[in-house]
Formats: C-alpha cells, sequence, structure tokens
C-alpha cells in the first residue's frame, strides 16, 4: 500500500520479534505495508516469518511510493539498535 510502511527488528529471537504484533492484531496494522516481509509465517514452512533486510527490499523497490515509515525495534536496554535505520536514510 502507497503512503506508510512498517519495519520491524528482526534481529532478536523469533520470540521477541516485534512483528509478532502484527499476527496479534492485524486491523492496527491495515493502513501500512510490510515491505520486507517475503513470507508470512502462517504462508510458510516454518514457525516464524521470512523476511529481507531493509537494503534487499530496497534494491527490490520496495519503498517505491512510501512516504514514511516507521521502525518498530526490541529495545532491551537504554540505547535501540536502529535496525534497519541507515539503510532507510541512504534510500531517501
Amino acid at each position: 500500500m502507497p503512503g506508510e510502511a512498517i519495519v520491524f527488528d528482526d534481529g532478536v529471537r523469533p520470540s521477541r520479534r516485534p512483528r509478532l504484533a502484527m499476527s496479534t492484531d492485524p486491523a492496527a496494522f491495515a493502513a501500512v505495508s510490510d515491505p520486507t516481509l517475503t513470507t508470512a509465517y502462517a504462508d510458510g514452512v516454518s514457525w516464524h516469518d521470512t523476511v529481507s533486510t531493509v537494503a534487499e527490499a530496497v534494491q527490490r523497490s520496495l519503498f517505491d511510493g512510501i512516504d514514511r515509515v516507521w521502525v518498530v525495534e526490541y529495545a532491551s536496554g537504554a540505547t535501540p539498535g536502529s535496525w534497519g535505520v541507515a539503510d532507510l536514510e541512504a534510500a531517501g
């Protein structure tokens, strides 16, 4: 969906991935696209989603038409990791 997208931190083990929120309450995320999601766990053969990195999604033009990107991270300390932010900034 053009307009807004959401990127989830996939740098932590599957049980702590913020993308779980999208699976838990899909209606809350209906207005945003998820360009890094390759295969949702419900459609795949594993217990978790298959995803691309932000850089891979940028290379495949999956952020074209996106005006705003929300980055949701799992933070386990005082400093968030800024997962994918550098690749998003480089893409403009």
